[in-house]
């Protein structure tokens, strides 16, 4: 995400590297294609798992109606595209949380871009921590380089799993998080034997054309601007997300197969799109308009993984509570009130069942 750099007086200078809108895009915004995804061919296909999860998600709103932020209709919350399987086989839906006695699992929350320069505004589902805690689960929210590259990232994350000290742990990845983890996971097998699954939300995963365009304009940026409570790092955030970075490393690297890896997707029309996030809307809609205005929904899906839906959601919205930060966010997180708790509730009941 480009929180920080907003946040810091420089919406401006970061919609100028965007660009002024182009014309209407080739593709318009449809729910009646299936799902898709990028990535290199030697990779493992996707497992689909969004007929239970959805099962699973409209059974909690159910459960917890008006009780949960940003409270709407399952049917509101996850898109049903055109190939979602419509029947659930017995014993795919977990049983409830209430009803299961094995111990729950550590809980790793990791942050997107930039993430580093608003811990003190948000950090991923922060909102849901206090929930989450009285269901029992142990929640850790890991802290990384703002402005660092993966390979770097990937480090920090070892390090930061390493004085948690917990047995076994459930990674779930925000953003940039998301292939900030999966270097992690390649790098540090000692690490990644401890690691049972990993969550990837709205992740970056094969790139995304945003960093391919903002690129070399960053690096300059970077060099110049400077952002409170975030320092400069290696200068590399931006450049390893781009697709020819993400995809190469794909294509040379491969997972633990004793890691679980589970995908949850986002993507929104233009009306459900946060203010500040409208020209990267806008650009990516030039290459598909099913983004979250920082990624394309194909490219926000692990290999290999189960996918457990796409929300109905912007980049923020989904992961990063900022409907109670101050005025100057609210207005740039016009869209910003989600059902985000009922939401990850939902995916680590998913995962645990699973596990």
């Amino acid at each position: 995400m480009i929180a920080s750099a907003i946040r810091c007086g420089s919406l401006a200078a970061i919609t100028l590297l965007a660009g002024a809108c182009a014309d209407a895009p080739l593709l318009q915004y449809s729910l009646r294609t299936p799902a898709v995804t990028l990535h290199p061919i030697s990779q493992a296909p996707v497992v689909d798992g969004r007929a239970p999860f959805r099962e699973l998600l409209c059974r909690l709103v159910a459960e917890r109606a008006r009780r949960s932020a940003g409270e709407r209709p399952c049917e509101q919350i996850l898109h049903r595209l055109s190939d979602e399987p419509t029947a659930v086989a017995p014993g795919e839906v977990p049983s409830p949380r209430s009803s299961r006695t094995q111990p729950v699992p550590t809980v790793v929350f990791v942050p997107g871009l930039f993430g580093e320069c608003v811990e003190s505004v948000a950090t991923p589902f922060s909102d849901a921590y206090a929930r989450l805690r009285a269901l029992g689960y142990r929640v850790h929210a890991a802290h990384l380089d703002g402005r660092s590259g993966s390979a770097h990232n990937a480090r920090m994350l070892n390090d930061a799993l390493a004085d948690i000290g917990a047995d076994e742990f459930v990674v779930v990845a925000y953003s940039k998080g998301v292939p900030d983890t999966l270097e992690m996971l390649a790098a540090f097998p000692e690490t990644a034997a401890k690691v049972r699954a990993v969550v990837s939300i709205a992740g970056i995963v094969s790139g995304t054309p945003i960093a391919d365009r903002l690129a070399s304009g960053y690096s300059t940026l970077d060099r110049n601007v400077s952002f409170p409570a975030c320092p400069q790092g290696d200068g590399d955030a931006v450049r390893s997300l781009t697709r020819e970075t993400r995809l190469g490393w794909l294509a040379g690297n491969r997972l633990p197969a004793s890691v679980r890896i589970y995908s949850l997707a986002a993507f929104t029309s233009t009306e459900g799109i946060s203010s500040a996030i409208l020209p990267f809307h806008a650009l990516l809609s030039n290459v598909d308009p099913r983004n979250d205005g920082f990624v394309i929904y194909s490219d926000a899906v692990v290999p290999g993984s189960v996918l457990l839906g796409y929300v109905n959601a912007d980049h923020w919205a989904i992961a990063l509570p900022l409907r109670d930060a101050d005025a100057v966010w609210r207005t740039m997180a016009s869209h910003n009130d989600f059902p985000r708790e009922v939401v990850i509730e939902s995916v680590l009941q998913f995962v645990e069942d699973r596990l």
